[in-house]
């Protein structure tokens, strides 16, 4: 093993790294929006610099992260998250599609909706006229610009680079359903908003897919962007609108809808990048099912090695990123000398060594997997929990309980 190997950086992201990464991300929102409710109070909620003041240090926060957590793991900044290849004919498609994606989600919006009426909740801020997306008024081009820069644009960088970015290349080897869906929960819990939940579950399922197939995550940011530029655009014309369906129908096609979206969503990405035979749905359709080698290592989630065949491109770099760890620990199984009178033994004892050596190679990286797994939990009941308490504000600010301070 050389020195070059523990010297350069890493272009992947392991699934540890992407636990650790939205961890401590969740631990930025939180010690930033502490500190940022004070300046705020002193800020009208009608004003631009009120959204600029919640909005630019946290995502200024999280890409600052970013920066510093690659460094310090050795991760190559653009290439592992993809900001080094250009979105292409992708980059032109996602704008349309998160545009269908607000219509697609608004049957199982409004189904959700109703759902949450039934428990008292209302969106904080609407009872005293307060909340900020209803109060948002534009002067001048100079305030529609920092709108943009503040509610569109930062996070369209800030929360790429942590959800699409440093999560989705560290869950995508556990399996691209998990890692989408995974992404798209805890995209949605972040936020923090009862009211908006399924549509940013399903477009953070839909950015977490195209990223992940195109393997460019200016896609996401491409695609974030358009969602809150249009979420910006309806604010300042005042675009609403009533669905003029019975309420049996709106229950009946939401969950429908939003498959069905999914499913288009899935196979555009796919024809897009030329694996529409790789297609989940397609494969359903057909009936085929992963066999043979690919299901094999499927099943061990590349733990087992064999001797010093383990070059599968999958698990490749996890594999090697290993056996720097344990060279620079200086854990490595000796080997008899070479000038040993019996060849035999000195052939048995390499190929013992070598067996060994794989057999810790192996052990440290389910280890590492096993402590992702309790992090990603941990983390994603945080962020559960949070949400949890931002409902419970909505209701009680609907029953008319009102918070000191709050």
């Amino acid at each position: 093993m050389s020195n070059r190997l523990l010297g350069e950086k890493r272009k992947f992201i392991r699934s540890f790294d992407g636990a650790l990464a939205l961890l401590l991300g969740l631990g930025v929102v939180i010690v930033l929006s502490l500190i940022l409710a004070v300046p705020a109070l002193f800020v009208p909620k009608d004003s631009v610099w009120y959204v600029i003041i919640n909005t630019a240090p946290l995502q200024f926060g999280l890409i600052g992260l970013y920066l510093v957590f690659m460094r310090k793991a050795k991760i190559d900044y653009f290439a592992s998250v993809g900001l080094k290849k250009p979105p292409t004919l992708a980059g032109l498609l996602i704008p349309p599609v998160v545009f269908v994606c607000i219509f697609a989600t608004l049957l199982a919006c409004t189904a959700y909706a109703d759902l949450l009426s039934l428990t008292g909740y209302v969106t904080p801020g609407t009872a005293d006229g307060t909340a900020v997306l209803d109060n948002l008024t534009a002067n001048n081009a100079g305030e529609v610009v920092l709108y943009t820069v503040g509610i569109a644009l930062l996070p369209a960088f800030g929360e790429e680079l942590l959800f699409r970015g440093l999560l989705l290349n560290g869950t995508k080897k556990i399996g691209t359903v998990f890692a989408v869906l995974l992404n798209g929960a805890l995209f949605a819990l972040y936020h923090m908003n009862p009211d908006q939940l399924i549509h940013q579950f399903v477009l953070g399922v839909v950015l977490a897919y195209f990223v992940l197939r195109t393997g460019s995550l200016w896609v996401g940011i491409i695609g974030h962007f358009s969602n809150n530029a249009i979420a910006l655009i309806f604010e300042f014309t005042r675009f609403d609108f009533e669905l003029a369906i019975p309420d049996r129908a709106v229950y009946a096609l939401a969950v429908p809808v939003v498959l069905l979206f999914l499913a288009g969503v899935t196979l555009l990405a796919d024809a897009v990048t030329g694996n529409i035979r790789n297609n989940l749905f397609v494969r359903l359709f057909r009936g085929q099912k992963r066999g043979g080698a690919a299901a094999a290592r499927a099943d061990t989630g590349g733990a087992a090695f064999v001797g010093r065949d383990a070059n599968d491109l999958r698990y490749r770099a996890e594999y090697d990123a290993a056996v720097g760890e344990l060279y620079a620990k200086k854990t490595w199984v000796p080997l008899p000398p070479h000038n040993t009178a019996d060849p035999v033994s000195v052939t048995e004892a390499r190929e013992a060594a070598d067996a060994e050596y794989n057999h810790r190679v192996a052990a440290q990286i389910r280890s590492k997997r096993t402590l992702a797994i309790v992090i990603l939990a941990v983390t994603a009941g945080a962020y559960a929990l949070m949400w949890l308490i931002a409902f419970v504000m909505g209701v009680m600010e609907g029953a008319g309980i009102t918070v000191p301070g709050l």
